[in-house]
């Protein structure tokens, strides 16, 4: 079975295996699982894992691919969708953590810096990677791209807000684990939203 994967996608994944790794950190120590202590043997495993696991998903992805087309797409778009929402939930615990800050209004703050740091990733690994728009930079591109988005980060931030502060953590739930939690309720819906408008949209593929 071919394998479509070449060296510039095991590059990138390799990226987004490392990029995995470490914003898992600030996610772990904000949320302090039993299982967890900041080591560097902890860390370095944490981030060898992801980048091994990577490249693995890349070959697979690369099989499949061969016989599915949209399904090749899919993969690095999935493989790029899933670094931008990890980096948007990583920068949020980064900042959770060292603010003490789980609700409210400064956490939407908060979640709209992230979410403009993983935007800007977001749109470098779609254009040329995911969706291969090898065109130049045009301006009605980033804008569309920028509408897109802005509709995913009032919806992303608002099913936050709510989540966090209008209900509220359960009591057998601890503040940043159920921040975690709504983030992860938000991101499905954010991520499907993305795709099609960057596939029908922006990228016109």
């Amino acid at each position: 079975m071919r394998n479509l994967a070449v060296s510039k996608d095991y590059l990138i994944v390799s990226y987004v295996g490392v990029l995995f790794g470490l914003l898992i950190l600030p996610i772990l120590e904000n949320t302090k699982p039993d299982f967890w202590a900041f080591t560097f043997i902890n860390s370095a495993g944490i981030i060898l894992g992801f980048l091994v696991f990577a490249n693995l998903a890349l070959t697979v992805g690369g099989w499949l691919g061969s016989r599915w087309a949209n399904l090749w797409q899919f993969v690095k778009y999935a493989a790029a969708g899933s670094t931008n929402a990890l980096l948007d939930i990583g920068i949020l615990n980064f900042f959770s953590a060292i603010f003490r800050v789980y609700s409210g209004g400064l956490l939407v703050v908060f979640n709209i810096i992230a979410l403009l740091a993983a935007l800007i990733n977001s749109f470098l690994l779609n254009k040329f990677w995911a969706f291969k728009n090898t065109h130049a930079f045009h301006w009605k591109e980033f804008i569309y791209f920028l509408g897109i988005n802005l509709v995913t980060v009032i919806i992303n931030s608002s099913m936050v807000y709510f989540l966090t502060t209008i209900i509220g953590a359960p009591e057998t739930i601890s503040p940043p684990v159920w921040e975690n939690i709504a983030k992860l309720i938000a991101a499905p819906v954010t991520i499907m939203i993305n795709f099609f408008g960057y596939k029908f949209i922006v990228f016109k593929v």
